[in-house]
């Protein structure tokens, strides 16, 4: 089995969920797929002969980088929270409100990031500050 990803990033997420599924999850996902089958009278969604299959692919699975794959994507940005290093403010989302790639995730996640992540307030005044010097700057030449 093969799966493509976009990045180095993504293949070690994706080989982690893998080994994951690997030591210990697919064997919980088949015996709680037969356990709400049974209970709901109706069929698993796979048998325990596809089960094994899957199980199989995965042992040999292949996760390999191709940048023309599409990113790994998070349309919810308030999985993204932080202290805003000026004022303290506890923060949820990103300024601009848009999703997340796990690139993007990664970075501002990341120690370095954190160390200079500004609630909307403080980066507001800071970006006000930084246009107001770049127009006196502008209208001196």
């Amino acid at each position: 089995m093969k799966i493509t990803v976009n990045n180095a990033d993504e293949q070690k997420l994706i080989q982690r969920f893998i080994d994951a599924l690997n030591e210990k999850w697919l064997d919980k996902m088949e015996s709680e797929d037969h356990k709400w089958a049974h209970e709901h009278n109706e069929e698993p969604n796979l048998s325990s002969e596809e089960y094994m299959f899957i199980d199989g692919g995965l042992y040999e699975a292949k996760v390999e980088i191709e940048s023309k794959e599409k990113p790994l994507i998070v349309y919810d940005d308030d999985i993204i929270t932080g202290e805003c290093y000026i004022c303290g403010a506890h923060t949820v989302g990103t300024i601009d409100g848009c999703s997340i790639d796990y690139a993007e995730y990664l970075w501002l996640t990341s120690e370095e990031s954190c160390k200079s992540w500004k609630c909307e307030t403080c980066w507001g005044k800071e970006h006000e500050k930084q246009m107001g010097i770049n127009h006196f700057i502008e209208h001196r030449r």
